[in-house]
């Protein structure tokens, strides 16, 4: 029995010594970070949320495009955090496009294009199914669609449903099993349930608002049980079953006019950006069971807050004001405050409008940032014919030593010196410097500065650490013990 107690003493050694040496060389730092589209520049920016002093961008990665239709609306990440998917206009196929993005390299890459529509359609609204197979796409506009598209890659279009159920359809959502999809029409003021578990996928149930509701966003509680509509000339929210039964109405005052919604994991706390082309611009926090609400935060002036965001740990809020080219960041500790400095985004007319999600992603900690614009390695950039020539050019973001009058302070760098990429479809962030240190803001939820993402891959780390040693020194003790018998 004495060896026995032993010989496993010994084997557990060699286990920690074992996970020691495989996992010690592998530290990683997990980022988590923001994706929000810009309408009028044709970008995406990337927000790194735990950057400190404060969030800040790192990233505008360009869509260039010289038509004046052009524009990046619609963004949804995949439920692995591999790609996100972005509607636009694409010159070379005259048409509106799905764009699939591979964001685990450190210059994100378009990996797919899947063609929507023509001109006359307007893809908004988009939504990946959370187990990873398909994308949705709501196409409002005189063709009235909703595409259903191959994950992943992005690469092929599995069909368009269509029907006279759909009339200017904008907001999608879809359930947690991923088997069905909720969309807001706003010609017709309704709600419809569509079951795409079928072939091909058919209308289950329809819900008729009250006339002139004109409903935006639409999302869903988090076990699917629960439905919440936006209607932005009602000054309302609708709370539906999931079987489109009304539950209840929430008036959110004369000054409201809902866009996005956004809700806790909980069930407890709904979070609507209101757009009232006034000075009362704000995010209503409400209280799903009473449907009072908690606080109205005004944003600040004609900001028209559009989509909102929980980070995955739901201690802050994000904001994109579509108005004033920024995102806003709100505090949601017991008492809920909007954060003084809003992040610029976007290039010049931005309009951010959308949030593709919060993406946790783990990275070397030697990987640097994306340079700022373009698609990155793997990219195949647009052939732009007067590149070089130190003038920016239509179609051009910057040229040579023309960068517009851009700066390292504009992408939030604290000085160096900022470059045009080659190919001069963005900026080349790589010679800008960052803050060095400096006291957190407490965004990403640690007082030290990390997010809880990063201090559960800091603990991992550290775990691995400690179990080399410790089996090192296990192995040692051991050996001496063999030498002394012998």
């Amino acid at each position: 029995m004495k060896n026995f107690k032993l010989n496993l003493v010994r084997f557990t050694l060699l286990v920690f010594f074992l996970l020691g040496m495989l996992a010690s060389p592998l530290a990683v730092h997990a980022k988590t970070i923001a994706y929000i589209t810009n309408i009028i520049s044709n970008t995406i920016s990337m927000i790194d949320t735990e950057a400190q002093p404060e969030p800040a961008v790192i990233a505008e990665l360009i869509f260039p495009s010289i038509s004046p239709n052009a524009f990046t609306f619609g963004i949804a990440a995949s439920p692995d955090g591999n790609f996100i998917y972005a509607t636009t206009w694409d010159d070379n196929v005259s048409a509106y496009v799905l764009k699939a993005m591979d964001v685990t390299q450190s210059a994100p890459s378009i990996v797919g294009s899947t063609v929507l529509g023509g001109s006359s359609s307007s893809p908004q609204g988009i939504v990946a199914s959370p187990n990873g197979s398909y994308v949705y796409v709501a196409s409002r506009g005189s063709s009235n669609f909703i595409s259903m598209i191959k994950a992943g890659g992005g690469r092929g279009k599995v069909l368009d449903i269509r029907g006279a159920a759909l009339s200017d359809p904008v907001g999608i959502a879809i359930s947690p099993d991923s088997k069905t999809l909720y969309v807001t029409n706003y010609n017709s003021d309704s709600v419809i349930q569509i079951d795409v578990s079928q072939s091909p996928p058919r209308l289950v149930n329809s819900y008729s608002l009250v006339s002139g509701s004109h409903p935006m966003g639409i999302t869903l509680s988090a076990d699917g049980h629960f439905v919440y509509v936006a209607n932005s000339d009602k000054k309302s929210i609708t709370m539906l079953s999931k079987d489109l039964h009304f539950l209840k109405t929430i008036a959110l005052g004369s000054d409201a006019s809902p866009y996005a919604i956004a809700v806790n994991r909980s069930n407890r706390t709904l979070y609507v950006s209101s757009s009232t082309h006034s000075n009362k611009d704000s995010v209503f926090i409400v209280d799903r069971s009473s449907g009072g609400i908690i606080k109205n935060i005004l944003m600040g002036g004609q900001t028209a807050p559009h989509g909102i965001s929980l980070t995955p740990n739901e201690d802050y809020l994000y904001v994109a004001n579509f108005r004033d080219d920024s995102v806003s960041i709100i505090e949601l500790g017991p008492v809920p405050r909007k954060l003084p400095n809003d992040i610029p985004v976007g290039t010049g007319m931005t309009g951010p409008a959308a949030f593709g999600n919060f993406i946790v992603q783990t990275l070397p900690p030697q990987n640097p940032p994306p340079p700022v614009g373009g698609g990155g390695s793997g990219a195949n950039p647009p052939s732009l014919p007067n590149c070089g020539n130190n003038t920016a050019d239509s179609g051009e973001t910057c040229d040579g030593t023309n960068l517009n009058g851009k700066t390292c302070a504009d992408f939030n760098f604290v000085g160096g010196t900022l470059s045009c990429r080659s190919d001069c479809t963005g900026y080349d962030t790589s010679g800008c410097q960052r803050i060095g240190s400096g006291l957190s803001t407490g965004i990403g939820g640690s007082s030290s500065g990390c997010s809880l993402n990063e201090n559960a891959a800091s603990n991992t780390s550290s775990f691995f650490g400690y179990a080399f040693f410790l089996g090192l020194l296990g192995i040692l003790l051991w050996r001496r013990k063999i030498n002394e018998k012998f």
